[in-house]
Order: C-alpha cells, then sequence, then structure tokens
C-alpha cells in the first residue's frame, strides 16, 4: 500500500470538514522509541523524510495501528482517527 504521511486527511467537525495533516515526523519519532524492531526503525526513518506516497509494507501496517492506538501518542484524537481510517482501508482493499 501507498500513502502520503505528509497529507492525510482528517475530519475537523461533526459536519464534516477536513483538513490536511502532516504526521511525519511525530509519527516516526513517536513510532521509533516503541519498537523493538530494527527493520521497523528503519522504515520509521522512511516515514520521516518520505515526501510524497511511500510503500507500507504488509507486515508493518499493525505494528502502526498499535501504536497509533497507545495512550501517550501525541496526536489528537482527530488525527489518529483519521491515520487509522486510512491504514484501516488500505488493508481492505483487494490486492492485485
Amino acid at each position: 500500500m501507498k500513502i502520503d504521511f505528509g497529507n492525510i486527511e482528517v475530519e475537523v467537525n461533526f459536519e464534516g470538514d477536513t483538513r490536511k495533516v502532516d504526521v511525519r515526523r511525530d509519527l516516526a519519532n513517536f513510532a521509533k522509541v516503541k519498537t523493538m524492531d530494527i527493520g521497523f526503525e528503519d522504515f520509521c526513518r522512511k516515514i520521516y523524510y518520505s515526501k510524497g506516497e511511500i510503500d507500507v509494507p504488509d507486515k508493518y501496517v499493525q505494528p502502526l495501528i498499535d501504536i497509533i492506538k497507545l495512550r501517550d501518542c501525541p496526536f489528537y484524537a482527530f488525527v489518529k482517527s483519521g491515520v487509522l481510517k486510512l491504514l484501516r482501508q488500505e488493508t481492505m482493499k483487494p490486492k492485485q
């Protein structure tokens, strides 16, 4: 799956208005300190330095979801919801 972590669309109110947020640095830094997997740490570096879409290996989707759901994740709930929704939608797409 390909995701642009610098351009995540999140819902900002109950009327459905959205805005784009950049979660690259905060997500990458937070995930880096929450993992014990060197490969996942390298993937976090790719998120941090990405410009545009990057490939997210299937094996890292669930770890990202788990890390974003942590209580001490530095995102407000509306940002967490937007990122989680995107990750979950991408995992539901049929593989080609």
